[in-house]
């Protein structure tokens, strides 16, 4: 076998370095270091190697507008209000279901709101699973960016 110190290495015949990560999303070691894609600090600035980009509060709100506000428009449904600008009507405003905030700004586990769409909301309080035309529901990896976005709000 080749790799650092061995034959065609570092150190080895000839002192060559080993060959840099080729790819940064294979599941592979391509340059023999032990480090596999985004693990490999060869890969720290490839593109897919950055973490995701966070969701504006436009983002969310347009999420709410196309999934949630059929229902949740002009405090019709438990008098929750999502069209237009949400933080209105669910930063630290008590839930209707539950002893928590619709959105407790700086923890999403201390959110209703996201409980609701995570599927969690019998853990905290009761009520259905939304958006309430499920499923399907949102995708999972569209709930944990909300979390982590309610997670990144001053408290």
């Amino acid at each position: 076998m080749g790799g650092i110190g061995g034959a065609g290495g570092a150190g080895g015949a000839g002192g060559a370095l080993p060959p840099a990560e080729a790819v940064c999303d294979d599941q592979a070691d391509e340059d023999g270091d032990g480090a596999i894609d985004c693990d490999d600090s060869d890969c720290a600035e490839s593109p897919s190697c950055q973490p995701p980009q966070g969701l504006t509060q436009d983002d969310i709100q347009a999420i709410f507008e196309a999934e949630c506000t059929p229902c949740h428009i002009r405090n019709t449904t438990f008098g929750l209000n999502l069209a237009n600008d949400f933080t209105a009507t669910t930063f630290n405003v008590p839930s209707r279901q539950s002893e928590l905030d619709y959105i407790e700004p700086g923890d999403h586990t201390r959110s209703f709101l996201w409980h609701k769409i995570n599927g969690s909301q019998r853990d905290v309080g009761g009520g259905g699973r939304m958006p309430d035309n499920g499923p399907p529901f949102l995708d999972q990896e569209t709930i944990d960016a909300i979390g982590a976005w309610i997670d990144a709000l001053p408290h």
